[in-house]
């Protein structure tokens, strides 16, 4: 999944918590068009929890996939 691994070099590049607010803006642009992804999306936008973070995108994975 591409917004993970931008998510994770954004971690290893500006740290977690710049990482996680700078990730919010892109979210709409990776996920556009996904039906019933508001959940998931209200999910990412509102956590500052990078391992929240990432349990999100394993059920965005499994709900798509």
């Amino acid at each position: 999944m591409v917004c993970k691994e931008h998510f994770d070099g954004l971690i290893a590049l500006r740290g977690e918590k710049n990482a996680i607010f700078e990730m919010r803006k892109n979210y709409s642009g990776y996920f556009k068009g996904l039906r019933d992804f508001k959940p998931f999306r209200l999910q990412l936008v509102s956590t500052t929890n990078q391992t929240e973070i990432q349990d999100t995108f394993k059920k965005i994975i499994d709900f798509y996939c």
